[in-house]
Parts: C-alpha cells; structure tokens; sequence
C-alpha cells in the first residue's frame, strides 16, 4: 500500500502535465481500492471470532464488510471509467498485519471481536477534520477530476472502457454499487462512499463536508454511517433519528455480548506452525482460498463484471476455514488460546506471475 500519509493535498493538475496528473489520480484511486479492502479482513476476523451470530453486534458487522466490498467496486470503477486498472492479484495489494492505516495515524490489528477491535474499526471510519479521514480523501480526488475535466474535458478524463463497469446488487440490504462513466456519475459514487463511512453533513450528501457530520448513511443506505454503527456496538445502545455524534446513542439497548468470542493471537500467520503439521496446512488452506478471493475481484474488475458476485460469495467459504482454526488449540499456548485466520498472499495460487509472463517482450 503507498503512503498516503505523505501526500501533501497540493493541486498537481494545475502544475502537471496531463499524463502525469491523470496517473496521479489513478494512483490515488489505486490507494482507495486497497485502503477499502484493508479494513476487510479486519472486520470479517472479528465477525468470524463471534460465537453468537444472532447478535445486534454481528449484523452490524455484517452489513459494514458487505458495504465495504461495494465501497472497493466503486473505487474501481472510477478508475476504470478514467482508462486505470485496478490490480489487486499483486503480491503489495494484501497489507502486513498489523497495517498502520494511512491518514488516521493509528494500526490495527487482526484479532477477536472485542472493545479494542471496534474502537479501532470506529476511529478508522472517523468523520473529518477532512484532511485525515477517509471521507477527505475521496474529497481531494474528487477536487482533482473535477479539475482535469476542466482543463482537458469530460472525453479525455473519462476514456475507459465501459465493458469494465460492474454493477453490483445486494437486494435484501437494498444497496449496490453503479456504474460510472462521466464526473457526475464518479463524483456522486465517491461522495456517497464517503458519507455511508462517516456521515453526511446535515443528512445531504454534499462535498465540502463541513463539521459536525452527523450519523446518517446518506443516499447508499444502511441508516447510520459506519462510525455511527460501530459507535452503536461500542455503546450497546441504538441510535434515535434525533441523536447526534456528540449526544450519542438514545435509544433501544443492544447490550454487546464481550465474551462469547474465540480467542487466538493476534496478526495470525501460516509460519506460526511448522510445515506439515495440521495447522500449518489448515492457515495454509485459509490463506490459499483468500488469495483466490482476491485473483477472482481482479478478474471481475478487469473485464469480467459478471463474476462479481459469486467470487465474493466465496468468504462464506472462507467462514468455514476460519471458524475451523478458531475451534483448534493453539499449540505454542497452554491457556486454551485459539488459532486464528491469516489473511496472506499465496504466490502459487495467484494469477499475478502468469499475467507478467504475458506482458513482457520475448
């Protein structure tokens, strides 16, 4: 993953040549595809490690790992529709956990739910000062496109093929993600990403985001932003259409359940357990199904839309495997301790060495 944290908010259009400033702009949609996954594994773990999957807890989480992989299809489709190619079937796209996560000067970790975990998932999902949140970054690249259709027109900027769009549904949340073809189409999916994580001000989505952002989802759905919901968790108590960040939730009590949660060291890893053994093969299996997880969006985002939705229904797959782990003793720890999920990069099941074979000259 690059190093947002470097970037200084400069308006490269006005000083770069067209080239330059459009591969900037990929670049930094490259980032946003990497930095919504990077909260995926996150998330899925500390579902995973919930015993009780018919809390108010767990579908809270749910929903949000749901949001996010469509929060990824639309960073990718706007770097699509200006003529970029996602690439997520790379050995640097899966982050080394635990990943310092850029802007918000904070790591987090891969570990069981608990109030660390989803204090971690509410500051990552933190509403502005702008210029570090997650909500700012989509502003600054829509300050940018908005600049390079100015400068060079909406056909220059926009000249990706739209066979790459995908269109993704989700029917019983009643979201998805669209496709994007022009500014107005990309400018709308970003700001509506950027309010479902932190909030919308005043309940309009709109861009600039002026403080307070309150804890509406805006036009995506899911009622509450996601820092709103995680906040929900953290609280055990639902938020009322009359609260607001500083009030806090007022409403029903959804007293969080703490305990019934498997236990395993933290930023698992396959070498954790020598080869051959039952447990360095099962990590080995889990890790081998993410990264085919992860050759499967590369496809569908680069010319195979329609396979979307059946690569992400492979995390239940990977629910299986992790909720496997989680039920093994770890056998470094005499206290009971579990093994948890790693979410590596598996070089002989990517795709990744077979495309460089491709594109390079003979």
């Amino acid at each position: 993953m690059g190093n947002a944290s470097a970037l200084d908010w400069r308006d490269p259009v006005k000083t770069l040549p067209y080239n330059e400033s459009i591969a900037y702009v990929r670049h930094l949609l490259q980032m946003a595809i990497e930095l919504e996954h990077s909260t995926i594994p996150l998330y899925l773990t500390a579902m995973y490690s919930m015993k009780n999957t018919s809390t108010f807890a767990h579908d809270v989480v749910r929903g949000v790992v749901i949001e996010e992989m469509l929060h990824m299809t639309t960073a990718a489709n706007v770097l699509n529709a200006i003529g970029g190619s996602p690439s997520i079937d790379q050995p640097d796209f899966i982050p080394h956990f635990p990943i310092q996560v850029p802007l918000i000067n904070m790591s987090a970790s891969i570990r069981p739910f608990d109030n660390v975990s989803v204090y971690s998932f509410q500051q990552i999902e933190l509403p502005p000062p702008w210029s570090k949140s997650i909500l700012g970054w989509y502003q600054y690249i829509t300050m940018l496109l908005t600049e390079l259709v100015h400068r060079h027109g909406e056909p220059t900027v926009f000249s990706g093929n739209p066979a790459f769009q995908v269109e993704a549904t989700v029917p019983w949340m009643g979201q998805g993600a669209r496709k994007v073809h022009n500014l107005t189409s990309a400018v709308s999916a970003l700001q509506a990403v950027a309010d479902q994580g932190g909030g919308c001000a005043d309940g309009v989505s709109h861009f600039p985001l002026p403080p307070p952002v309150n804890i509406s989802a805006g036009p995506l759905g899911g009622e509450y932003s996601h820092y709103a919901r995680f906040t929900e968790v953290l609280q055990g108590r639902q938020f009322t259409h009359n609260d607001t960040v500083k009030s806090g939730p007022q409403g029903v009590a959804r007293p969080t359940d703490w305990e019934q949660v498997y236990r395993f060291e933290s930023d698992p890893q396959v070498s954790n357990f020598p080869k051959g053994s039952r447990e360095f093969e099962l990590s080995l299996e889990f890790a081998g199904n993410y990264t085919e997880m992860l050759v499967g969006l590369h496809n569908a985002f680069n010319g195979a839309p329609d396979t979307l939705m059946s690569t992400i229904r492979q995390m239940y797959g990977l629910r299986d495997l992790a909720t496997t782990l989680m039920q093994m003793e770890d056998p470094r720890f005499s206290d009971g301790t579990k093994i948890g999920p790693p979410w590596e990069y598996v070089p002989c099941v990517s795709h990744y060495e077979a495309r460089q074979q491709q594109t390079r000259p003979l």
